[in-house]
């Protein structure tokens, strides 16, 4: 053996006393034949291998160029546009176009939409593969029409994208790209789009929850001072109670001091009555009847009889 050459398709690769050779594969290199030649001093014979390469699905263009997994791509109303859809993938796999959430082709890789309407047509486009090791892979195309984007200079270094006429499906990443002859360099942007419903719905939820606390702060203050007003009215009404209280009770201290008074007057005067009748009643008994000699016997002036009584 005096050496062993490795050949990419027809590209030399390597030359060598050794029949392994350590290569890495870019995806380039997928379905080529890698050929392993040996030489002696009889002759020559060679041993070849395609490559099959797995790799992760990226969108090309026609020259193989890798692109973006979104883009833009603008019209005008009624113009015929043909989107095309390249996907550099191993294993290879079916390509699946999808608009508005529905499927509208398959198994081709560009998509020819004759007389754009702005109701029917504009909005995304979806381009879909999928990979047995990477899962679902994905290139969105914008579909816009032309006025709607804007690019100004506004100085040497600075620029600026205007978009019109907003549409949900706008609601995506924007990449800027600045090349020159040392790099590049990009930024990304998201884009927000709200809805006019949802705007409305979220406005509305926000303003009713502020009304309904103003409302229920309103109640509640109300409610407070219709508590206070009570309470105040209590404390009004028991400090009057007492009042009246100590005024009835001061009433009836001094009507039940008049009533001992006039009791006591009468009293005094009924005894007074009293001992005045016993006087004359005395004074008559006196005068209608006169003791006997004997203690035991007593006459009436009148009739002169004899009565017995026990002294």
């Amino acid at each position: 053996l005096i050496k062993i050459q490795w050949f990419n398709g027809t590209s030399l690769l390597n030359i060598t006393n050794e029949n392994r050779l350590s290569l890495l594969l870019p995806r380039y290199m997928n379905k080529n034949k890698i050929t392993c030649q040996a030489i002696n001093q009889v002759g020559t014979t060679n041993q070849s291998i395609i490559l099959d390469i797995i790799y992760k699905p990226i969108s090309i263009d026609t020259y193989r160029n890798q692109l973006n997994n979104s883009s833009i791509t603008l019209v005008n109303e009624g113009e015929s546009i043909e989107l095309e859809c390249h996907v550099d993938l191993s294993p290879s796999s079916l390509i699946t176009w999808i608009f508005n959430e529905e499927i509208i082709l398959f198994n081709q890789t560009s998509l020819k939409i004759d007389y754009v309407q702005s109701m029917q047509h504009i909005g995304f486009y979806i381009c879909s593969a999928h990979h047995s090791l990477f899962g679902t892979f994905n290139r969105i195309i914008r579909l816009g029409l032309k006025g709607n984007f804007l690019v100004t200079r506004r100085s040497t270094n600075k620029n600026k994208l205007i978009i019109k006429n907003i549409l949900l499906p706008d609601n995506v990443y924007y990449i800027c790209t600045a090349t020159n002859q040392y790099g590049s360099s990009l930024t990304q942007f998201k884009l927000r789009v709200n809805h006019l419903k949802d705007f409305f719905i979220r406005r509305t939820i926000l303003f009713g929850s502020i009304l309904i606390g103003l409302f229920i702060s309103f109640i509640l203050i109300i409610i407070a001072l219709i508590n206070h007003y009570k309470q105040n009215k209590h404390k009004r009404i028991k400090k009057k109670s007492s009042t009246t209280d100590e005024t009835i009770s001061s009433s009836l201290a001094k009507q039940q001091e008049n009533i001992q008074h006039d009791y006591q007057d009468e009293t005094n005067s009924i005894n007074d009555q009293t001992f005045i009748h016993e006087k004359l009643l005395n004074n008559q008994i006196r005068n209608y009847i006169y003791d006997s000699p004997q203690h035991d016997l007593f006459y009436s002036r009148y009739d002169l009889k004899r009565y017995s009584t026990v002294v």
